[in-house]
């Protein structure tokens, strides 16, 4: 089995934060001739659901940079990496040092998501913040203090700022066992973040799993940023679009298309077998 998987952001999504009309009518065509298709993103289900709604995705994708496989038939996680309540604690203090405000995002049991803040700070918190309300996002919720009952459901943590800013707590956090962290160019707010999941929380780790569930003998990967990276580690053919980070597309097997022509879904198109 060849198991095709793209990220959204950068990579299948255009710059309107949508997948165009013909990359839909592309995808759906092929996945209905027996192309093997699944998304890897950075976004949760939440800010996902309306985007890929299009789509007739019959496999698990990836959400949250790899924290969760999500089963789009039967609307539930097959895997569901949360942070743990002491690392959590820690990584927060250690932030705090900086003075910095991380955004937690905490997902309840019965699958409802609020993302916690204790105010903007810094021009980075603002922008994450704008984008996301103006996009009509409701889950954010500022507090003076984290409550108490959300540290055992953090799925994910972010702190946006300037490169400079956020490099000296990184290179910090990185050296930690028990977390896996990204640091990324934000193509939407224009700043970095730093994303923090549990340590299974990576697109290789989830990827993983995937090849195994699903018995894939070929893993090809679309993607833009070095959020992207792990997954193109593992897969046997790794194709960049063109509008990506330059360190991506040295890990690249092919350069293909932007994201703005398309072209994830033009590269699908050309291919000969799935």
């Amino acid at each position: 089995m060849n198991l095709y998987v793209t990220d959204l952001d950068g990579t299948l999504l255009n710059s309107k934060e949508e997948i165009s009309h013909e990359s839909i009518n592309i995808i759906n065509e092929l996945i209905e001739k027996g192309l093997n298709f699944s998304i890897a993103t950075a976004r949760s289900i939440y800010s996902a659901k309306e985007i890929i709604k299009p789509l007739n995705l019959q496999y698990p994708i990836i959400l949250n940079n790899g924290a969760f496989i999500y089963d789009v038939n039967n609307k539930t996680n097959l895997v569901a990496n949360f942070l743990t309540e002491d690392c959590l604690r820690e990584v927060i203090n250690t932030i705090n040092e900086y003075n910095m405000s991380p955004l937690l995002f905490h997902i309840k049991m019965d699958g409802s998501n609020s993302i916690y803040y204790k105010g903007i700070f810094r021009e980075g918190e603002k922008r994450f913040v704008e984008w996301r309300l103006a996009k009509g996002d409701k889950r954010f919720k500022e507090v003076n203090e984290f409550p108490e009952d959300i540290y055992s459901g953090i799925a994910n943590m972010v702190i946006s700022g300037l490169h400079e800013e956020l490099e000296e707590s990184y290179e910090v956090l990185k050296k930690r066992v028990d977390i896996s962290i990204h640091f990324y160019y934000d193509i939407y707010i224009k700043l970095y973040n730093l994303e923090i999941t549990n340590i299974m929380g990576t697109k290789r780790k989830a990827l993983e799993f995937l090849k195994g569930y699903l018995k894939v003998d070929k893993l090809h990967c679309f993607g833009d940023n070095m959020n992207d990276a792990s997954m193109f580690e593992l897969a046997d053919y790794s194709y960049a679009v063109a509008n990506s980070n330059q360190e991506l597309k040295k890990m690249a097997t092919k350069i293909i298309g932007t994201n703005e022509e398309n072209g994830v879904a033009n590269f699908l198109k050309g291919l000969k077998a799935y």
